[in-house]
């Protein structure tokens, strides 16, 4: 159940994770926090989407099958939408800490799994939409 109050404002959120019942779950919670998610399960969907759509936050898996995955995907979304830096939420459960205090460390939020839904409604909610 997400916190009252969390949202400042309805947010769009891309949802990237192999995982079917973790893209559920987070979905749904943004969605009953007012947000609108969409949910892909890969990388390549992932730039996709982007290409296509505008998103204000994305929730970010760092293990799947398939390139580009892990901190490559990170760069690629970055280089190619600048405006998603500190917009991009990692969400794990394989990455060593050394990686995840690297992340930590350039400013990146990182929640490693099995983790809140609160926790990760407040995170996006934290982030703001893009405004413009």
């Amino acid at each position: 159940m997400a916190s009252e109050g969390a949202v400042r404002e309805p947010m769009r959120v891309l949802v990237v994770d192999d995982e079917e019942v973790i893209r559920y779950m987070c979905s749904s919670s943004l969605e009953e926090a007012g947000h609108s998610p969409f949910a892909v399960e890969d990388g390549k969907s992932a730039l996709a989407e982007l290409g296509r759509n505008r998103y204000d936050a994305v929730l970010l898996d760092m293990a799947f099958v398939g390139p580009p995955m892990g901190r490559e995907l990170y760069e690629l979304v970055t280089k190619k939408h600048p405006y998603l830096v500190g917009r991009i939420i990692i969400i794990t459960g394989v990455l060593k800490e050394e990686a995840i205090q690297c992340f930590r460390t350039e400013g990146v939020r990182v929640l490693e799994k099995p983790f809140e839904l609160d926790e990760m409604i407040d995170a996006v909610s934290r982030i703001g939409p893009v405004s413009g």
